[in-house]
């Protein structure tokens, strides 16, 4: 029996699976649909942690009366805020959101001196803490939620 008899049988021919390309088809197939799942997941976790809210405080004490400066950058929040001649203790909470995020506190005080201590709390844990103590001393601190 020659080639083309063989051929007009099917005899010869391999099955579709069984050829190269098949498989080949099959792996190019698998690796697309991989790397679409992890990049949809990837976005869709990064779309979640960019929606997080949280809540920060900010907070001096000690004794005398302080300039006291906050500031927030985030998707919410974006600027400073500042209050001359604030007797200590004093706090204030914010709510915050974004992947991108830096919250401070600083307070300088006044001639008359005494104590500072500032502190950032996010989400209950505490990021930073710094004292500072004497006429027109500074105590400053800042973290990020992420």
């Amino acid at each position: 029996m020659n080639n083309k008899d063989r051929a007009k049988l099917g005899l010869g021919k391999k099955r579709f699976y069984q050829r190269v390309w098949f498989w080949l088809l099959v792996v190019f197939v698998v690796v697309i649909g991989g790397c679409n799942a992890l990049v949809g997941g990837a976005s869709v976790a990064i779309n979640n942690a960019n929606n997080v809210k949280h809540t920060i405080v900010y907070s001096v004490t000690g004794s005398g009366s302080a300039t006291i400066t906050y500031a927030s950058f985030d998707n919410t929040n974006n600027g400073e805020n500042q209050l001359s001649n604030v007797a200590l203790p004093w706090t204030t909470k914010v709510t915050g959101k974004g992947l991108f995020n830096s919250y401070s506190v600083t307070a300088t005080l006044d001639e008359n001196g005494g104590t500072a201590t500032c502190s950032v709390v996010i989400d209950g844990k505490s990021v930073s803490s710094n004292s500072a103590s004497g006429a027109f001393a500074s105590a400053t601190c800042s973290g990020s939620a992420s």
